[in-house]
Formats: C-alpha cells, sequence, structure tokens
C-alpha cells in the first residue's frame, strides 16, 4: 500500500501544504527536505506549515531550521517568527526566543504584540538573565513605535517575581499604571507574588486591588498573606484573613499562610483557632495545613494538642505523612516526654514511612533531657542498621545524656564511633565528652586517650 505522501509526486505547493497541515513534524521536515528533488517550489505558506506543525510538537529546534531555510531563500515573515518564538517559549528556550526577536529587526520585520509578548513571557523561569531580558524589551518598546500591551507587562512582572528581583517587578507594576495601561487581575496576582518576601509591599499591592474597581480572586490574597507568613507577622496575616473573608474568597492556602504564620511567632492558640474555622467555611482539609498546626503545637511544647491533631488526622481521611511525625517527636521531645517520642518512633514505619535522621535526632534528644542515657545510646546503635548517617546533632544529645548521667566511658565509646562514622564534631561534642569524664572524675583517662587534644 502506498502512502498518502507517495501519490503527490507532480502537485503544487499549495496541495503539499494541504497535506502536510495537520500532520506529524518529523514527516513535514522530510516532506519539505524533498521537495527539490520534486521540484516544487518551496513558498511562505508552506514553510509556516511546517513550523507550525514543529511548533504543535515543541520541536523548537527545527523549526529554527526552517526559518534559516525560509529566510535564505525568500525571507521570513512576521508570522514565521511569530510561530518560531512561541515555539521557544513553549520549550522554555528564551535565549533562542529573545534571538529570534532581534533578528526580526534584521530581516527587517516589524514586529507585532503578539510576538513581543511571546517573547517576554519566554522571559520567565527564575533566571536572573532571562527577567532582565525581559525588562530590557520593555525599554526598547517604550522608544519604539511598539506599544507593549498589558499581557507583556504581566510577563515581565512574573519573570522578575520568579527570579526574586521584586524591586523590579514592582517597579514595572508601576510603570504600568503611567503608561496608562489598565491593570488586570492577572497583573495584580504577579506583582504580589512578586513580593511574597516583603510583606509591606504585598500589602500596598492588595491595597491598590481593593481600590482598582475590577473584579479580584484569591490569588493576590493568598499571596499577601504567604508574605506575612515568611515574614512571621501572624498579625498581618491575620488582617489578610479578615479582608479575604469580607469578600468571601478565602481558600485552604488562605488558611495555610495564616496558620504557618502563628507558628512562626509561636502563637499556636491562634494556629488552632484557624485550624477550627476550616471545616467551618467549608473547606477541605489537607496535609499541608494540619501539619502546620502541629508544628504550631510542637514549637510552643503542647505535646498533647500535637498528638490529639495526629489522631484527628486519620477522622478528617489524612494520611500522617513523615513531617507529621517528626513535628510530633519534637513536641514530645521539648515537653520532656522520651516515652512518647519513642512511642511515635516506632509509628513511622508501621505507617508505611521510612525514619530520617531528624526522626532519630528528635528522639535522641527526648531521652536526653529526661536523662534517659541508655535509651539514647540503643537510639544512636540502631542507625547503622537503618542505613542512616548520624549527624552532630544526634551524637551531642546524646554524649549530653552521657554527660548527666555521669557514664564516662560510654561517652568517650560514643565519641570514638563518631570519628568512626567521619561525623564532624564540634565544640559541643568535646565539651560534653570532658563534662562526662570530670563527672565522673576520669578526665585523666581523657587526657590519656588524646581524642581531646
Amino acid at each position: 500500500m502506498r502512502h498518502w505522501w507517495q501519490c503527490l509526486e507532480s502537485v503544487d505547493a499549495v496541495v503539499w501544504t494541504k497535506a502536510i497541515r495537520g500532520g506529524n513534524w518529523d514527516v513535514a521536515i522530510w516532506r519539505l527536505a524533498s521537495l527539490e528533488k520534486k521540484r516544487i517550489q518551496k513558498d511562505v505558506v508552506l514553510c509556516n506549515t511546517v513550523i507550525s506543525c514543529c511548533e504543535k510538537s515543541s520541536q523548537w529546534s527545527q523549526s529554527l531550521k526552517v526559518l534559516l531555510e525560509l529566510h535564505s531563500l525568500m525571507g521570513a515573515s512576521v508570522v514565521s517568527c511569530g510561530a518560531v518564538i512561541g515555539n521557544c517559549e513553549k520549550s522554555s528556550q528564551w535565549q533562542w526566543a529573545v534571538q529570534t526577536f532581534s533578528a526580526m529587526q534584521e530581516f527587517k520585520l516589524e514586529a507585532n504584540a503578539i510576538s513581543s509578548s511571546s517573547t517576554i513571557s519566554a522571559c520567565r523561569g527564575g533566571f536572573a538573565d532571562a527577567w532582565q531580558g525581559a525588562t530590557s524589551l520593555l525599554h526598547d518598546f517604550a522608544s519604539s513605535s511598539l506599544q507593549a500591551d498589558v499581557i507583556a507587562f504581566n510577563s515581565a512582572i512574573t519573570a522578575a517575581g520568579e527570579a526574586q528581583a521584586w524591586h523590579s517587578a514592582l517597579e514595572l507594576f508601576m510603570n504600568l499604571h503611567v503608561g496608562h495601561l489598565r491593570r488586570s487581575i492577572v497583573t495584580y496576582c504577579a506583582a504580589s507574588s512578586a513580593c511574597e518576601g516583603q510583606w509591606l509591599l504585598s500589602w500596598q499591592v492588595l491595597n491598590q486591588l481593593q481600590d482598582g474597581r475590577i473584579a479580584v480572586n484569591s490569588i493576590p490574597y493568598n499571596a499577601a498573606a504567604s508574605a506575612c507568613e515568611k515574614a512571621a507577622e501572624w498579625e498581618s496575616a491575620l488582617e489578610v484573613m479578615m479582608e479575604v473573608r469580607k469578600i468571601r474568597l478565602h481558600t485552604i492556602m488562605t488558611y495555610g499562610a495564616g496558620i504557618s504564620a502563628c507558628e512562626k511567632s509561636l502563637e499556636w492558640r491562634r494556629a488552632l483557632q484557624l485550624l477550627a474555622e476550616v471545616p467551618q467555611n467549608s473547606l477541605e482539609m489537607n496535609v499541608v495545613v494540619h501539619n502546620a498546626a502541629i508544628s504550631a503545637c510542637e514549637k510552643g511544647a503542647e505535646w498533647q494538642r500535637a498528638f490529639n491533631l495526629l489522631v484527628s488526622s486519620g477522622e478528617n481521611r489524612l494520611q500522617s505523612d513523615l513531617m507529621s511525625l517528626n513535628a510530633l517527636i519534637s513536641a514530645c521531645e521539648k515537653a520532656k516526654q522520651w516515652q512518647y517520642a519513642l512511642h511515635v518512633l516506632e509509628m513511622i514505619p508501621d505507617a508505611k514511612l521510612q525514619r530520617n535522621i531528624i526522626s532519630y535526632s528528635g528522639a535522641i534528644s527526648a531521652c536526653q533531657k529526661a536523662t534517659q542515657w541508655e535509651r539514647a545510646l540503643v537510639l544512636v546503635a540502631q542507625l547503622p542498621s537503618c542505613k542512616l548517617r548520624g549527624n552532630a546533632i544526634a551524637y551531642n544529645a546524646a554524649l549530653t545524656s552521657c554527660e548527666m548521667g555521669s557514664q564516662a566511658v560510654q561517652a568517650l565509646l560514643l565519641l570514638k564511633h563518631l570519628d568512626a562514622m567521619q561525623v564532624e564534631p564540634d565544640e559541643v561534642t568535646f565539651e560534653s565528652t570532658m563534662r562526662a569524664c570530670a563527672c565522673a572524675e576520669q578526665w585523666e583517662t581523657t587526657l590519656e586517650r588524646g581524642w581531646l587534644l
């Protein structure tokens, strides 16, 4: 059976274009290359169709090759360059998108809003050079006849935000207003997200949104709450939540940011109050929000409340993760509840999770605070069988427990084990070992061994 392209021996470029359109990119490239043998004249429409096939399959390098061939034969078009830029944007090839856009000037083609916006949008991705390229393009627009639209500004603000260049994002946000372009909700969302590390600025963007008389959504409010959370400004986070509740746009992400802000500020009571509001507002609880509440109780040494939250996670059909259980171990450690810390440590494999060094460090510290040096040493001895490499925190906790129990010999053996495991000791390591020996009146033995010289 002959394939469809084997029937196209003596047709023109129009028929070829219709045949290629909607086909696979590799077939389109192969047929384009075979046109010379068929003595069929290539034209712009045909090449654009091949570029379009490459764009749909994210074959940016192939579309570039076709564009260069088109330019060498009869000159590229604005549509051709725009399709290649769009392909580079989809494939996160911002350098090639910028180079193609610059090549349009060499080709003496006048860029339009679509190609310019696509080029700026391609500069997203968190790379420093990329967002600078986006802002440079906007400045070029200002000095030319090409007018940047709000989509181009939004893309540039997002690019700056992803590169953590909040100052440039805010400058673009203000320039958009000066340029008499109407900001959209996407503009506010991009600017608010870019200012996540600057909670006051995020607040200012939010205030301008409220005065902007446009339809709003939860994204800028969530970004403002997240900015307050990162700055541990729990009161400001609660203010954002009050505002978002007024307009009934609160989401589980808003509550997550508010609870995390309270956790970082040691406001466990406020965190639990917010957690209680989640089901009241018909929102679906998730593990991230639940873990933030457990961590808030952990930092407040409220181990019983943290335990109750872990139990309630099962009632809410939430699968506890390692972060939940490690936070609970830490809560028990702070409250000197070593039995419960060990109980939770045993719960981890039952939950089909793998214990890590954080799990063991918390349990060892719990035993240390309760002067349970024997149990602390047992936990240290378990590390190799669990394929875990101890760290200074775990060993120092065990050494401190030996010090509190006046166990000089055990401290010295543990120090030797630490050296064998190639764990870098610190000042606490040596001080704890020396104090353990001093308490047992065996400091001379310590010096004779030569470990602390």
